[in-house]
Formats: structure tokens, sequence, C-alpha cells
């Protein structure tokens, strides 16, 4: 996990502050879903490369932000994908660390190349946005490297006898879907995602590393405003 937090460090001089192009208490000019901080309002952060006003506004503490469950938004995913063919897959790691952090990767595609939109998300904050894109050969190859993986398990994990929602959320560290052929292919990792851990943690970790590698920073909660002076925040509600 460290060459990921690196990572975020070295692209973080080029991304959006907090304070982006307009105030999320002004609605001027604003689509309603541009506040919209529900499931499908997190699908349309997804599904925006850029920062926009609603991104600082998903809060733990706010009535009705949404909070990552991995395998109810991959539902949800799942049925867009089913009448939109732009939507390829999903990936999806954590909850870990002390503030319950999540990473979300979604994979878009645009003409010729597909384009893949990762979030990161501790105590339901948006923290940091990125987006790189892939041809769809490197796609293909990510993918057939997720699914192939050694370290993670065919299929979507199911609650044991007595499990509640939270025990199986808790009890997998990553899922990931694929939606680009019939019937959707997916894996999943039977470990807890942390910082350390597992051969097999660390061998699923290197699949995201790889993915994320030279993506673009497009939001970030700690980078002072003037360093992303030059990347224009836009105002949201895909497409």
């Amino acid at each position: 996990m460290s060459s990921r937090l690196a990572l975020l460090l070295v692209l973080g001089a080029v991304a959006c502050s907090a304070n982006v192009s307009r105030n999320v208490d002004e609605s001027d000019d604003l689509p309603s879903c541009a506040f919209d901080l529900s499931e499908e309002g997190f699908i349309q952060e997804l599904l925006d490369p850029r920062a926009t006003p609603r991104t600082p506004a998903f809060d733990d503490y706010t009535d009705g932000s949404y909070h990552v469950d991995k395998l109810g938004l991959l539902a949800a995913l799942r049925e867009k994908a089913s009448g939109d063919p732009r939507l390829l897959g999903l990936t999806v790691a954590g909850p870990y660390g002390g503030l319950w952090a999540y990473e979300v990767a979604l994979f878009v595609r645009e003409d010729s190349a597909v384009r893949v939109n990762w979030l990161v998300m501790p105590h339901a904050r948006i923290t940091y946005k990125a987006t790189k894109e892939l041809s769809l050969d490197e796609f293909a190859r990510f993918r057939d490297s997720v699914l192939s993986s050694p370290v993670l398990v065919n299929g979507l994990p199911r609650p044991d006898s007595g499990q509640t929602s939270e025990d199986l959320e808790w009890s997998f560290g990553l899922v990931a879907e694929f939606w680009d052929s019939a019937p959707p292919r997916a894996v999943y990792l039977p470990d807890t995602w942390s910082f350390t851990g597992s051969a097999r943690l660390e061998a699923a970790s290197a699949l995201m590393d790889n993915l994320l590698e030279g993506s673009l920073a497009t939001y970030s909660s700690d980078i002072p405003q003037e360093l992303g002076s030059n990347l224009v925040c836009t105002d949201p509600c895909w497409p």
C-alpha cells in the first residue's frame, strides 16, 4: 500500500483543492443533482472524473450522505450497466484503517478508449479523485489479470448463517466485477483490506497500484487551491 500513498503525494501537486469552483452552499445555476448525496449522487460523482461542487459535501456527519457498501454499490452499477454499454467494470477496496477508508474505481468506455475514474473515501468523505485513460488493450489486460488472479476468489461473497450485513462488509477487502461481456464476471478478496498483511493481500494491492500508476489527480482535500489553479473544476451531473 505504501507505493499508492507515495503516488498520492506526487500527483497531488496537480490536484484541484477542496475549494471547488463554486461553493457547495450556493445553488445558483446548478442543477439539483449537483447536491445529491445519495447512492445515485455518489455514482454521478464516480462518472465525472473532475472535481464537482458536490465532491467535498459527502461527509459522515451529514444526514443522508452516502456510505460505501461494496455489494450494494456493485448491484446499483450493474443495473445501470445493463442499459448503458459505456459502463465496463468496477473495483472497490476497503474498508481499511481507523477511518474505514474505501478506494473505488469505475471503468467507462469513451470511443476507442476506456477511462478509469478513481476516488478515495475515508469516513464517508471524498478526499481524493484521479483519472486515467486506458487503451482497449490495456483495459482488457487489467481485467484479465484481475479475473485470473490466483489470490482472488471467483464470484461474490455470501453471508454465513447469522452474519450481519456489517460483518459481511468487513469480511472481504476487495470486489471487482466486469460487465463488458455476458454474464458479468466477478471476483473478490477473502481478506480484510489493510496497509500491511498477507502475501495474498499484497498481490491484490499490486494489481491496483499498477492500474493507477500515471493517473491524473483532479481533486484533493489536502492541496492548497493555488496548486490546482491549472485545472478547471466543473459542474457535475453525467454526462
